[in-house]
């Protein structure tokens, strides 16, 4: 039995290897092809005699330098299953520094996302220039707006939330929204699962038809924000038996009553805008936020029997505190035939990453086979 581990575990690994070495030629062969398109392209865009054609050509270009970029990320990155880009709310960046503390928007306090192409992205300050995507956070309306939904699924999924909106007075001078959310749901993994709270309310007072200010506020929980669930490498137990048998599909290699990933998000600011009649406009967004995440985890150690996982545990508590202002200046004048529109502004970014860590090098080892929990850590 030991000779035919060794045999799979080098078999498996030559397999890699040749594998790595295939990646490596696509990924030089499609940043070469990504490269030579994108100089067709401005070729193309440099010699079209119609504008809107060369308009085009020149927006492809820059959804291909996206691409690319994005490829470029994903090849370099530690983690293929995602790839980290610019992310705004409401115009304003997100700060994605954190290494366990990250905010995750509640797609249910959403009005839309808008997706800016080109080089215009840089207007968002030090954006990709390939294009950013901007989330905008439901506002209040002018007309009466009541939504109520509940769902459920796959797993105990339960998931339900409300969207109430509309003036406060008869003058329609203040405006309110409030929206709120929550999820529970479970997963194919034993003892794991999904939880979120989320409260978004909102107030716009429209000082006169020249001024409006929307203040905005978020309180968002996680009890259960993911979870990590590691198995043996070289597919031993999952890809290949062991001695005849597979590990469950729903066996979870940590301890239920150690690990978690609580998220804890509140978020304050407003936004503000100001006409002063003459084609002139001013604004100013502000955002104050406070992310609290406490995580746990025990996970295996590299081995080879999947009946005798031994493990190891990791602790951390981290805090984001960031505070953000982007001020703008809009003009609007014609030159003759010509029509101009002009933008002018700076923002200020400031954030602090605290983290506490912990770790335990030798946890009571488990099998997989038959897991038993809810030993001492």
């Amino acid at each position: 039995a030991e000779a035919e581990i060794h045999a799979s575990r080098d078999r498996y690994a030559a397999l890699a290897a040749e594998r790595e070495l295939l990646l490596r030629e696509v990924n030089h062969r499609v940043g070469n092809s990504l490269q030579i398109i994108a100089s067709l392209l401005h070729l193309q865009a440099s010699s079209a005699a119609q504008d809107e054609v060369k308009a085009a050509l020149t927006n492809a270009m820059g959804r291909v330098a996206a691409v690319a970029q994005v490829h470029r990320r994903l090849y370099t990155s530690q983690d293929l299953k995602s790839v980290v880009l610019n992310q705004y709310l409401d115009s304003l960046r997100l700060l994605n520094f954190g290494v366990f503390a990250y905010p995750i928007v509640e797609p249910f306090n959403l009005e839309r996302v808008e997706v800016l192409h080109g080089p215009a992205s840089i207007l968002y300050g030090q954006a990709s220039p390939g294009g950013v995507v901007d989330m905008v956070s439901k506002r209040p309306t002018l007309d009466p707006t009541h939504e109520m939904f509940i769902s459920t699924g796959s797993y105990g999924r339960i998931q339900g939330g409300v969207d109430l909106s509309g003036p406060i007075d008869q003058n329609k001078e203040f405006l309110y929204r409030f929206t709120a959310s929550g999820l529970d749901v479970g997963s194919q993994v034993d003892h794991t699962g999904y939880e979120r709270v989320s409260i978004a309310p909102s107030l716009t007072w429209r000082l006169d038809n020249d001024t409006t200010l929307t203040v905005l506020g978020t309180y968002q929980r996680d009890p259960k924000a993911g979870f990590y669930n590691q198995l043996l490498p070289l597919g031993i137990g999952t890809i290949t038996p062991y001695k005849g048998q597979y590990i469950p599909t729903g066996f979870y290699s940590g301890e239920p009553n150690f690990d978690k990933t609580d998220r804890t998000l509140g978020a304050v600011g407003y936004l503000f805008e100001h006409s002063f009649g003459n084609n002139l406009k001013v604004r100013q967004n502000l955002r104050y936020s406070d992310l609290d995440t406490d995580f746990a985890v025990v996970s295996p150690n590299p081995g080879t029997d999947p009946t005798n996982m031994t493990r190891g545990a990791y602790t951390t508590q981290e805090n984001i505190r960031s505070f953000t202002v982007d001020n703008q200046a809009e003009a609007n004048f014609n030159t003759g035939p010509f029509q101009h529109t002009v933008l002018a502004g700076i923002d200020y970014m400031n954030a602090t990453d605290k983290r506490l860590n912990g770790s335990l090098a030798v946890v009571p080892s488990i099998n997989a086979l038959n897991p038993v929990y809810g030993v001492p850590i």
